[in-house]
């Protein structure tokens, strides 16, 4: 509001008022219905200047004048880097992709983070203008509250960081197979071993075969297969190793 700061004096002593605005500080209106000693100006959306006149039936004057500067519109700034990264592992810096402006010209800072892109938390000491969110478990969405002195607070865009499931190493186990087993079921021909003699045979490298609770475990089309329950021989030959596995 404007009001008087120091009061008319002289000619008659009683004084009647007439606020008047300018956009210049040169051109002057008269401002309806603006008649008493103070004025509350209407919302502006530019920058105003403002005199009252002093009348009295000795003459009239004019006060000073006062300015109302409308500041620019505050617009969010933009912040960037979503990122996807693994489980317990922290993300890289999320930056400004372009500061705000308008309002006082200067910025506080206040980050936040949600888990649905919808409720914001704010993160406690993250008030810089970038972030680093540190070791995360889980995926979240970032944004920054951007604060203007008076003329209010907008908010960045968001971003989300997504975290890959923890990496779990699973389990192996020895997988029985009736292979070797019972060569006349309705296996395919060719999908067996080789027979010689009536026994089975495998030819492979060193690497593909081993030994466990005295039976033989041997690679088969990416399957590592038992023998049956009988003896086993190895006979070394080159860099493989022949191994005939025949029914007692």
């Amino acid at each position: 509001m404007l009001t008087t700061d120091v009061a008319p004096t002289g000619g008659t002593g009683t004084f009647t008022w007439l606020w008047e605005s300018s956009p210049n500080n040169s051109v002057w209106s008269p401002i309806s219905g603006a008649a008493n000693e103070s004025y509350q100006p209407v919302s502006l959306t530019s920058t105003t200047y403002y005199r009252r006149k002093v009348i009295n039936p000795c003459g009239s004057g004019y006060t000073n004048t006062v300015v109302v500067t409308v500041r620019p519109d505050l617009i969010a700034g933009s912040i960037s880097n979503s990122q996807t990264i693994c489980y317990n592992t922290a993300p890289a810096l999320l930056v400004t992709s372009s500061l705000p402006t308008g309002g006082t010209g200067s910025f506080t800072y206040q980050w936040q983070n949600s888990v649905n892109n919808s409720t914001w938390n704010n993160i406690s000491g993250a008030t810089s203008e970038t972030y680093s969110p540190g070791v995360m478990t889980s995926s979240l969405y970032f944004r920054r509250s951007e604060t203007s002195g008076s003329c209010g607070t907008v908010q960045s865009n968001s971003v989300q960081i997504i975290v890959n499931s923890p990496l779990v190493g699973g389990s192996v186990k020895i997988r029985s197979n009736n292979l070797l087993r019972d060569l006349s079921g309705n296996i395919s021909n060719k999908h067996l071993p080789r027979r010689r003699n009536g026994c089975i045979y495998l030819s492979m490298a060193k690497t593909d075969c081993f030994l466990m609770d005295r039976y033989p475990y041997c690679k088969f089309r990416n399957v590592y297969i038992r023998s049956l329950n009988i003896d086993f021989l190895f006979q070394k030959k080159g860099n493989k190793r022949n191994m005939w596995n025949c029914k007692q």
